[in-house]
């Protein structure tokens, strides 16, 4: 074939275009489906980047000169090696065959596929070539659509057949209809669950004269009788009406049962009154809700009894449906009363300890401080305290519970009454630290502890005594050098060591001059913890930045331009710990 740009006077050379190799290169390098060529044996004697990407090999040459059989499994390589061999001997080409690939060492994938046959230009067949396309991903969802589909029919035609039934016979017995629409009524006016198992029992033993009959609600334990009728209605009754249900412990009871003979039933030849022998039938009808049995309502009942079952089926059904409902809503209704008690209990709570902390910054001479706590959830376990001693100095302790929520916050109440009580003999960190211990100790279990920070400042806020007990150290920061240090102090956590020696001994206590123009920062681990989306925790080295490019000279700007970046950094994340930080700067 001439070339059509050397007609128009210039070649492909004159536009600098690769070479009809180099395009190939391209192609094949660059096309997202996998494409082989293959000789006459069906063995590999071309491939492109995606083919080796998706066979798990790097190389050509691990793919050169093998077959289908050293990648797939056999199933797979010998339907694909019988198709190239019919292709070869017909030369008819397989255009878009969707196919399964399996591998020996991981799961099937599927593709559309062309295969066709390879010639040379006299026209003789040197093999075959193909392209797949990955479709896993749209197979999935193709699956998945129609089984949904299938699904939702099934759904329809089962519901559309029992709505169906149910008009037709309910339109059969207007007794039935009128009864139902009673019954039901009086059950969605209660959501007293003792009540309402009282309006299903009575309604069910209301269609068998004669009937004996209970209810056992479904515990997680096992059944409970919550109501029941003549012989059924005592303490050895409701124990054999619960007793006769255990084969519905292990797999619920989704649909009504009927036995002629009770007598003659394994789980049921219990110990029954003797009066029970009148009523030789037995029938359990299930309340499901949610596809799982909630109840299960037991009726004995003389032999006509599965006469008068067999007729008013799709009545008790219905009923019962209803019923469960009812009860389910009641269940329902009773869980949110709960809920919502608890949300209010919760919220007392968090105002209660809201109150705990100080709203108001006490006044020390030549010192400025401020603190933030933000809980978590309602309530949390983070302490921040400012009280007198009872000498006039000043108490400053930070703490963090081990652990979150209600548990937290009890503990937390308790080390403030401890703290606030022992710091009326105890005047130095170290000692009141010691004294809290003690006390600390008696009230927590093995599995809990405290870390804490406490500072004493003297009463002209010329110096301060400094203890920590396994919290974060207390950070100096000096405006004019723009410097930040920790302040090094051992000491373990509170509620571990039981013995006050052994405790006193690990810990140190430190003294601090206060000269104006120093900062502190004290701060519990919710803040160096936040974390981002990303789940990458704020850290100290950021938290030492901004508390350095933060202290202006007073501590609310300090506590501010932290809270700012934090806030930044955080972004939509929801909190998990608690934040609490405290700052303090000496003024002149």
């Amino acid at each position: 074939m001439s070339d059509p740009h050397k007609a128009a006077g210039y070649s492909l050379a004159d536009l600098n275009m690769p070479s009809d190799s180099e395009l190939l290169h391209t192609l094949l390098d660059n096309m997202p489906d996998s494409i082989y060529f293959k000789d006459l044996k069906s063995r590999f004697v071309r491939v492109n980047t995606n083919w080796l990407e998706k066979a798990g090999v790097k190389l050509d040459s691990e793919a050169l000169g093998k077959t289908d059989f050293d990648f797939f499994t056999p199933e797979h390589a010998r339907q694909a090696f019988n198709d190239e061999q019919n292709i070869i001997k017909s030369g008819k080409p397989m255009v878009g065959i969707e196919e399964k690939e399996t591998w020996p060492d991981r799961p099937d994938t599927w593709v559309s596929t062309t295969k066709m046959p390879f010639r040379n230009k006299k026209g003789e067949t040197l093999g075959t070539f193909g392209l797949s396309r990955d479709i896993t991903e749209i197979k999935k969802y193709r699956d998945a659509l129609q089984a949904a589909k299938d699904e939702l029919e099934d759904r329809v035609k089962e519901r559309t057949a029992e709505l169906s039934e149910a008009k037709y016979k309910l339109e059969q017995n207007l007794e039935q209809l009128k009864f139902l629409n009673i019954t039901s009524y009086e059950m969605v006016q209660t959501v007293d669950i003792e009540q309402l198992f009282t309006i299903i029992g009575t309604a069910f033993a209301f269609r068998f004269p004669l009937v004996q009959a209970s209810i056992c609600s479904r515990k997680k334990e096992g059944f409970s009788c919550v109501w029941a009728t003549g012989v059924l209605d005592s303490t050895e009754g409701r124990a054999l009406s619960e007793a006769a249900l255990k084969p519905f412990l292990a797999k619920d009871l989704l649909s009504q049962i009927i036995f002629d003979d009770w007598r003659g039933i394994s789980h049921l030849c219990l110990d029954w009154p003797p009066e029970l022998a009148e009523n030789p039938c037995w029938i359990a009808i299930p309340l499901v809700a949610d596809k799982k049995t909630i109840a299960i309502i037991q009726l004995f009942v003389p032999q006509h009894g599965q006469i008068v079952f067999r007729q008013e089926k799709t009545l008790l059904s219905t009923l019962a449906a209803h019923a469960a409902a009812c009860l389910s809503n009641a269940i329902h209704f009773k869980e949110l009363e709960s809920k919502a008690r608890l949300e209010g209990e919760l919220e007392a709570a968090r105002n209660i300890q809201q109150s705990l902390t100080p709203q108001v910054m006490p006044v020390i001479p030549h010192v400025k401080i401020a603190g933030v706590y933000q809980p978590a959830y309602e309530v949390g376990g983070d302490y921040l305290d400012y009280f007198q001693c009872g000498d006039g100095s000043w108490v400053v302790m930070v703490a963090d519970v081990c652990g979150k929520g209600v548990p937290a916050a009890l503990l937390m109440t308790i080390l403030r009454s401890v703290a606030r009580v022992e710091a009326r003999s105890n005047f130095t960190a170290k000692s009141l630290l010691c004294a809290v211990n003690q006390s600390i100790c008696c009230n927590i279990n093995e599995r809990s502890f405290i870390t804490a920070l406490c500072l004493v400042i003297s009463r002209d806020g010329t110096s301060m005594t400094y203890a920590r007990a396994g919290h974060s150290k207390l950070l100096k920061l000096e405006a004019s050098q723009g410097t930040i240090m920790p302040i090094d102090s051992s000491g373990i956590a509170l509620g571990i060591i039981t013995e006050a020696d052994d405790f006193a001994r690990t810990l140190d206590e430190v003294s601090i001059p206060l000269t104006p123009g120093s900062s502190f920062l004290a701060y519990t681990d919710g803040v160096s913890e936040a974390n981002d989306a990303a789940k990458n925790f704020y850290g100290l080295p950021r938290l030492l930045n901004m508390a350095v490019s933060s202290n202006s000279g007073t501590s609310d700007s300090i506590l501010s331009g932290i809270l700012s970046d934090l806030r930044s950094f955080v972004k939509n994340e929801q909190q998990h710990d608690d934040i609490t930080m405290f700052a303090m700067t000496v003024k002149t």
